[in-house]
């Protein structure tokens, strides 16, 4: 370890140990589902034709797909853990579910049916619902990712 290197100190509260990499990727996926969101509410009736749009272009939807599932097949091959509290927990959910979510949208692409997601969530009525947790979602990863840090976890 060189001098401008300081030693890691992976401890949460109650002598718990942090794995690798939960911090960072917490702060990654938080800022970027909380300037998503912001960006979506800022704008809602573009936001709702824009997705409305995506749906129904097949190549654009199996792309996101890819991009999603890639996404989160990367975080759950680096950080599939399963206790040690809460944000370690949330990390490993939020992989998996953007790996399936991206499968799924692959799925509905090949077969012509990408429109069925919007339909089936009403995304339309739902969408400060929707959006409102995916913010503090967001959030809460973001900020237990920076404390997590400051800590020295």
């Amino acid at each position: 370890m060189s001098r401008q290197e300081k030693p890691h100190n992976n401890r949460v509260p109650f002598g718990r140990k942090l794995p690798p990499y939960t911090a960072f990727i917490a702060k990654l996926v938080g800022i970027y589902v909380t300037v998503i969101c912001v960006v979506l509410i800022a704008g809602k009736g573009s936001s709702i034709e824009m997705m409305s749009s995506m749906v129904r272009n097949p190549a654009l939807l199996f792309l996101l797909g890819l991009l999603g599932m890639t996404a989160g097949l990367a975080i759950t091959l680096v950080h599939n853990v399963w206790s040690g509290g809460a944000l370690p927990v949330m990390v490993t959910l939020v992989g998996w579910i953007a790996a399936l979510k991206g499968i799924t949208l692959m799925v509905l692409s090949a077969v012509g049916r990408g429109s069925v997601i919007l339909d089936a969530l009403q995304y339309g009525r739902f969408f400060y619902l929707y959006m409102g947790f995916a913010t503090l979602v967001g959030l809460y990863l973001a900020i237990s990712g920076f404390r997590a840090e400051s800590k020295g976890q």
